[in-house]
């Protein structure tokens, strides 16, 4: 229902990402992309090529998984319309659902790495993911407020904290692939 993806939504920007101490999955932090095997009500970064022809990744929630094939929607066009796709493995990435409790550079992305991320508005977080390069890693901000990454988004010189949640790596394949709509 419209509620209850309205609650999901409100549960993940709000919510705190699990954390765990050894043994440590091996589907952890920056390895999220790693799980292909995700289960309703998870969300993901989906590349979806909009009107415009150029690819565009965008929060979605997983409605079923099988054969290879995720069924999901767009969380914001829910109460609108309830469109499922179907996405091939290659079209979408799951977002990290785990994290080590304390932060260990090894489950980090690195610095300098491109990422996927959401992006802060003022008082609330896109649900569409725009290219970053990371600056500094959570386990360089011992003492920090938040725990995330200080990341550089890609035509602008804003920096932001992203909390790792928000962030998806951004994969050579679709980095290849993007490079035909520059």
């Amino acid at each position: 229902t419209t509620d209850k993806i309205k609650q999901m939504l409100k549960a993940f920007f709000e919510g705190n990402i699990k954390t765990r101490a050894a043994p440590i999955p091996m589907y952890c932090g920056c390895y999220a992309y790693k799980n292909k095997q995700m289960k309703e009500g998870n969300f993901i970064c989906a590349r979806i090529i909009a009107s415009d022809n150029k690819p565009h990744y965008y929060l979605y929630i997983v409605a079923k998984y099988a054969n290879n094939i995720c069924e999901a929607y767009d969380p914001e066009k829910a109460d609108k319309e309830m469109n499922l796709i179907s996405l091939k493995d290659e079209d979408w990435t799951p977002l990290p659902t785990v994290i080590p409790e304390r932060p260990l550079k090894r489950w980090e992305h690195s610095i300098d790495t491109p990422v996927l991320s959401l992006f802060p508005e003022l008082d609330y977080w896109t649900t569409e993911f725009y290219q970053a390069k990371v600056l500094v890693l959570p386990s360089q901000r011992i003492n920090a407020d938040v725990r995330g990454y200080e990341l550089e988004f890609d035509g602008s010189s804003s920096k932001h904290i992203v909390p790792e949640k928000f962030i998806v790596t951004y994969s050579k394949q679709w980095q290849e692939a993007d490079k035909s709509y520059l």
